[in-house]
């Protein structure tokens, strides 16, 4: 049997999207395997306490940047996701449900790991403005390998970090007393 152009062409196409679906399968399986098998105890991010915020470039969905001295200045949380995490979907609903009992902190949710398929889908479900580590500077920063984490940041230095969700009690209960001592809140 002989091939035109066009039909070979065509095949060639289709097996290319195919792979490219099968192979974006395979990397949402395979992170999220990889989620389930972290030992939660040895997770530490490569920058601590007391060091300033890297260089960063963070842009909305819609491309827009946040400026510089946003993430500089006052208090800061970012909450850094996947968008291939269901435990940063259950993250998403804990912090919506806190983050407006807090105005003088601001809460930037950021995708440190996310592929285009998977954006769309996520942001349906997520609660929270989202904003992507653009070149992943802040990921790489960090050398951050499991998500959802937490950075408490007072004028640009980190001050706190919480590795882990907080969907359990007492940990949502640790998570507030900590927001409640940073916002300067009593007795709340």
């Amino acid at each position: 049997m002989k091939w035109s152009k066009s039909k070979l062409i065509t095949g060639v196409a289709c097996f290319v999207a195919l792979f490219s679906i099968g192979y974006a399968g395979f990397q949402h399986y395979h992170h999220a395997k990889q989620l389930q098998r972290i030992d939660w105890s040895e997770v530490q991010l490569s920058h601590t306490v007391g060091t300033s915020l890297p260089d960063v470039r963070l842009v909305d969905l819609s491309g827009n940047a946040i400026k510089y001295n946003e993430l500089r200045q006052g208090k800061v949380i970012l909450v850094l996701l996947s968008s291939e995490c269901d435990a940063c979907l259950k993250e998403g609903q804990f912090l919506k449900s806190v983050v407006d009992k807090y105005p003088n902190i601001r809460f930037y949710s950021v995708l440190i790991f996310w592929s285009d398929q998977s954006i769309d889908h996520f942001k349906d479900k997520f609660p929270l403005k989202l904003f992507l580590d653009q070149d992943s500077r802040l990921r790489q920063a960090f050398e951050v390998k499991a998500v959802p984490v937490k950075l408490f940041l007072e004028d640009g230095v980190i001050r706190k970090t919480w590795i882990r969700a907080r969907f359990n009690s007492r940990n949502e209960n640790e998570f507030v007393k900590d927001l409640e001592t940073i916002s300067g809140k009593t007795g709340s």
